[in-house]
């Protein structure tokens, strides 16, 4: 509200959600219909593919076309968790999967989000502030792993994936 950025405060599995499924980067048309097409019951008081979110939740479409999709799966209770922030790990596998980078996602790594974290470090798209996969990402790093995807920006320090491990 007061026009500022806020680069460094930690960013939501919503917010990550709704910035990355920008129409920008994916079919907005199919994004704008995913409730209506894909859920069961798209009332707007309805819960879309997960317990904790509803139809009308200003992230509900991007959380739609993420789950159609297979770019999210959700918690095994049947949650998305839109409120807690994200880690690096889960931002990884999202960031990846927008991006649709073909990667061996049954890989057998003990790390289920190594797969997502390689690939993201051979792109050199890891800022250096991001040290674990536990790690909440920031406003600012969502938005430097986004611009050295969509840019191809190699030149920038970037972590490797070894350290993730």
């Amino acid at each position: 509200p007061d026009g500022t950025y806020r680069a460094d405060k930690r960013i939501t599995r919503g917010e990550f959600l709704k910035l990355t499924m920008n129409p920008v980067l994916v079919d907005g048309q199919r994004l704008n219909d995913c409730i209506a097409k894909e859920a069961d019951a798209p009332e707007m008081n309805s819960k879309i593919f997960y317990t904790d979110v509803r139809a009308d939740d200003w992230f509900a479409k991007e959380v739609c076309m993420a789950h159609v999709t297979k770019i999210v799966n959700g918690y095994p209770d049947g949650t998305f968790k839109p409120n807690h922030y994200i880690s690096f790990a889960e931002a990884a596998k999202i960031t990846a999967n927008v991006f649709a980078y073909s990667l061996d996602r049954e890989s057998g790594d003990e790390w289920w989000y190594m797969p997502y974290v390689e690939r993201l470090a051979d792109l050199q798209a890891i800022p250096t502030t991001i040290r674990t996969p536990e790690h909440e990402i920031t406003r600012g790093e969502m938005g430097e792993i986004i611009f050295r995807l969509h840019s191809k920006n190699v030149t920038k320090a970037s972590q490797g994936a070894a350290m993730f491990r």
